[in-house]
């Protein structure tokens, strides 16, 4: 089994388990099958949204290439692909790094006969990095734009750019979507990116192409760095925002860039060039040494990126604040497992339960095995779960809080002390998991705001070992909501943030609530996908999230929409060009002006 179940699965639910997978690569044959038909289809909807800049072209961009040996053909289509561009404030410098082909040597030349272009022709061979840096030393422009040496640009790619450094005077690193495209031309793959997501940095070079810099800020950096070729824009993108806000990090949300598939390029797989793994882990690393981030840097397996699990400090102290909501059935046999799984310094337990379940929690104090080091109060919820589960974390003594589901059970013996790690990093809000169901699929990997009309639990009922989109279910990255079934946050910023609203019932929008409120005080919030907690409720055909009556969520969501307005209706790292009926980021045509229609999400 790719995902350990919890001890009493049943013969049924491994059977389901089984089917579910068979059925998930079924589905993701065909999404494969089929997905180059629909991006086709999209293209030719959505295509005409990329326009032409209207304003002045007082902004000059220097896009830079760096050529080693280019197929003459490639080359030729990518110069022109800049020379053609919409915007007319631009020049192309050209570091020529030794190339010896006399094809790749007679485009450099005709190149030279359009005065928009420069090209500085290196002695030595000093490979993309060098390279790189001589086009910088080539560029006049107030920012600079990165282009590999057969890729090509939209036509109003820099017209684009201009307008978002125009709309964001402050930004220092603008950076859009892209695709693929074939030797043929055929285009296809698309990455539609989040916002700025540092986390998901942390894990991938999501940023990538197209990416645009202010010229001064990349040469108060020197520049790109040698020795970390093939991740050298990666290594320069760590660096960056380091010194950044995250409004000074824009995203275009359009597809400007295609990066040319073939044979040795990185765009056909991260086995073509091994050697930029090495530098990836090393430019993170680096970073992580600078921001002062004690940390583990390892390769995600199957995957080509990354993960930075921070190291949980001796003092670190944490109270679980477990909700036996609906009660339980053996709650003795279900609460004693739950202590066997916990790690890191657990300091205190707090068992909320229903008043119909007094007698057997007592009994279940008088039983249980935690030894002496563990706090065990128990408080019977009379009223509404958001005011139990606040008086819980004020009485907590712990400075780290878990607020966990009775029906949850971990995969594997380490996980609260990783999720509280992660907590305890500067700007982080809340901290989630990948909740998994009885039947092998996922329950959620965070929330995602604005989506079926409200909101929606992110990849709901995909297959447990799905990858999710660019491997998402298997990276570390930022949502904008953690679903309090498992959440793990510090004590001090949940109370500063105003902790559960205790108008709303306990639930996704309450999670929502809080997750907005927290991200108004400059905290972001992660989920990590390696810590998977899995349902072991197998008597509820249910959700094991608390299932509302719909008159109750809309009014819910009713009074979200009044505190919060339009805050509520994107989510910035869900892309606009994905279903926006469930957040299962599949590509979909978009409606213009579709109305905003509150639907209650699936159980």
């Amino acid at each position: 089994m790719l995902i350990r179940q919890p001890i009493g699965a049943t013969e049924a639910q491994q059977s389901s388990m089984y089917s579910t997978r068979l059925k998930g690569r079924l589905r993701s044959l065909y999404l494969k099958m089929s997905g180059g038909l629909k991006y086709t289809r999209w293209l030719r909807e959505h295509e005409k949204e990329i326009t032409e800049y209207g304003g002045s072209a007082d902004i000059k961009v220097s896009i830079l290439i760096p050529v080693y040996n280019t197929k003459p053909r490639f080359l030729r289509d990518c110069i022109e692909s800049v020379l053609n561009q919409s915007y007319s404030n631009i020049e192309v410098c050209i570091a020529n790094d030794c190339s010896t082909k006399k094809n790749t040597l007679e485009v450099l030349a005709w190149a030279c006969l359009d005065s928009r272009v420069k090209i500085a022709n290196r002695e030595v061979n000093g490979h993309i990095s060098a390279a790189t840096n001589s086009a910088l030393e080539l560029a006049t422009g107030d920012w600079v734009a990165m282009l590999d040496h057969d890729d090509l640009l939209h036509k109003h790619a820099i017209s684009e750019i201009a307008a978002a450094i125009r709309n964001h005077p402050k930004a220092e690193l603008i950076y859009s979507d892209e695709d693929k495209i074939t030797a043929n031309g055929r285009r296809f793959s698309p990455f539609f990116k989040p916002d700025f997501s540092l986390d998901l940095l942390r894990s991938q070079n999501y940023i990538n192409h197209l990416t645009a810099y202010r010229a001064s800020t990349i040469r108060a950096l020197s520049g790109w760095r040698t020795g970390f070729e093939g991740s050298q824009d990666y290594d320069l993108n760590l660096r960056l925002v380091e010194s950044l806000r995250s409004d000074q990090v824009v995203h275009v949300p359009k597809v400007l860039y295609h990066w040319r598939a073939v044979v040795g390029s990185v765009a056909r797989g991260g086995d073509q060039k091994p050697y930029a793994l090495l530098s990836a882990k090393r430019a993170l690393s680096e970073h992580a040494m600078r921001v002062g981030l004690d940390a583990i840097v390892e390769r995600v397996a199957k995957t080509q990126f990354f993960r930075v699990s921070p190291v949980l400090p001796p003092a670190a102290s944490i109270s679980v604040i477990l909700s036996l909501r609906p009660t339980a059935q053996n709650i003795s046999e279900k609460v004693q497992r739950f202590l066997n799984s916990l790690d890191g310094p657990v300091i205190e337990l707090i068992v909320l339960h229903e008043p119909t379940a007094n007698e057997s929690i007592s009994k279940l104090l008088d039983q249980l095995d935690h030894g002496d080091a563990l706090s065990i109060s128990c408080i019977a919820v009379t009223g509404n779960w958001p005011t139990a589960v606040n008086t819980a974390a004020n009485r907590a003594a712990g400075s780290i809080l878990c607020f966990v589901s009775g029906t949850l059970q971990p995969a594997k013996r380490s996980w609260i002390g990783q999720l509280s790690a992660m907590a305890l990093q500067d700007g982080v809000g809340c901290v989630g998991v990948k909740l998994i169901e009885s039947d092998s699929t996922v329950h959620s990997a965070g929330i995602v705001i604005g989506v079926g009309g409200s909101a929606a639990l992110a990849y709901a009922n995909f297959p447990a070992d799905n990858s999710g989109y660019f491997s998402r279910l298997k990276v570390r990255h930022n949502v904008s909501a953690v679903s309090s079934s498992c959440m793990v946050t510090l004590r001090e910023a949940f109370l500063q943030s105003g902790a559960f609203n205790e108008e709303l019932e306990m639930g996704m929008l309450n999670d929502i609530d809080l997750g907005l409120r927290m991200r108004l005080s400059g905290r972001r919030h992660v989920i990590c996908p390696d810590v998977v907690l899995l349902n072991s409720n197998d008597t509820s055909p249910q959700r094991f999230d608390v299932a509302h009556e719909k008159d109750v969520y809309l009014r819910d969501y009713a009074r979200l929409r009044r505190a919060w307005g339009n805050a509520i209706l994107r989510d910035p790292y869900y892309s606009v060009n994905h279903n926006s009926g469930v957040a299962d980021f599949r590509l979909v045509r978009r409606i213009p002006g579709s109305p905003d229609i509150v639907q209650k999400p699936s159980n």
